[in-house]
């Protein structure tokens, strides 16, 4: 994390939403010794009403993996020639363990959320941890489009 980075972005689409069920999106993994610094996070849905109450997003470490398919990462910058270190899994068929819920927010449907996490305000990840996007306990059967940009 000291000096030049590598960003990069884990983007998965959440379809068929079980309404009343927690849904992890997507669940990054920190290497070993090795820290991931969260810098921005964007969510929207697939509503179709105005009226359409606000569901419960939460940034949360999660102390097992679930089962879930592989998330390939996109870097930012092309031109950057390390190799990402960090993983992510997400489109779960067994959901993981919850831990710590670090961060929670609402998002209408409709309208999209971004949140940037300013230098001084770091979310960061230990080496090792894994912090997870998931839908709390949804009230409607929408899709989401959720991502999240790293660096390390």
């Amino acid at each position: 994390m000291a000096g030049l980075r590598t960003a990069y972005k884990f983007s998965l689409l959440a379809a068929n939403i079980v309404v009343g069920t927690n849904i992890t999106l997507i669940q990054i993994l920190a290497p070993t010794n090795q820290k991931i610094r969260i810098e921005r996070l964007f969510l929207f849905g697939r509503g179709t009403l105005a009226t359409d109450k606000q569901e419960l997003f939460e940034l949360l470490t999660q102390s097992t993996a679930g089962t879930g398919s592989t998330i390939t990462p996109t870097k930012l910058n092309g031109a950057d020639s390390e190799t990402i270190q960090g993983t992510a899994i997400g489109t779960y068929t067994v959901e993981p363990t919850a831990g710590t819920i670090r961060q929670q927010f609402g998002l209408q449907p409709q309208r999209p959320l971004e949140v940037v996490f300013p230098p001084g305000r770091d979310l960061i990840i230990k080496g090792g941890e894994r912090l997870a996007l998931r839908l709390n306990t949804p009230i409607a059967a929408y899709d989401y489009f959720g991502t999240i940009e790293a660096e390390e």
